[in-house]
Parts: C-alpha cells; sequence; structure tokens
C-alpha cells in the first residue's frame, strides 16, 4: 500500500528535524516582539512613575549592629580586647559554643 505523497514527506522529518525547525520558528516570533516592544517604549513618553514617598522607616530586628555601628572607630574597644568577659554578662545564662570565661574582642 502507497501512501499519499503527502505522507511520505512527513515521513521523512524526523524528530529532531522538527524541533530544529519549530524552534527557530519560535524564536524568530520572540525576537521580533522584543525588538518592536522596545522601539514602541522609545517612541512614546517617559514611563517612568515618580517617587510618592518622602521618607522612609529602616527597621532593623536581626539583633546584629548596623553597618554603620562596624565602621565608626572605637577606641574604648581597643582597651578590652583580649580580657576576660565579666561575669555579670554570663551570670545564669548557658551557651552551646562557648566553654569557661570567653575573652572579649574589639
Amino acid at each position: 500500500m502507497d501512501l499519499p505523497i503527502n505522507l511520505q514527506n512527513t515521513r521523512a522529518i524526523t524528530r529532531r528535524h522538527f524541533f530544529g525547525q519549530a524552534g527557530l520558528g519560535f524564536g524568530s516570533i520572540a525576537l521580533n516582539d522584543l525588538l518592536t516592544g522596545n522601539a514602541h517604549a522609545a517612541k512614546g513618553k517617559d514611563f517612568r512613575i515618580p517617587a510618592k514617598a518622602k521618607s522612609i522607616i529602616y527597621l532593623h530586628m536581626a539583633g546584629s549592629p548596623s553597618q554603620i555601628d562596624l565602621f565608626e572607630n572605637k577606641p574604648a574597644l581597643t582597651k578590652f580586647h583580649g580580657k576576660d568577659c565579666p561575669q555579670e554578662y554570663l551570670e545564669g545564662k548557658r551557651f552551646a559554643f562557648i566553654k569557661g570565661t570567653p575573652k572579649m574582642m574589639g
């Protein structure tokens, strides 16, 4: 049984060839859409929305000092560097990774 000519041509196309050709077609459609979208945006008015905020509230809730506090020079810290931590900071508390009396770092 012979197949019609149009069905014979479809059997000659492999799966890899089909998806390769279809991918090029979809890619060209997407590229065309991207390029025309940028061209239309360049012709029109400025699409930036003006800011409405007059001020902000900065919440620092992680428990660590802010970056500004870390970069300031603190001469009082250098006099405590390497000394034992005062017992008043350690009384009644258990720390998982601190054994004995820890040293202060500054």
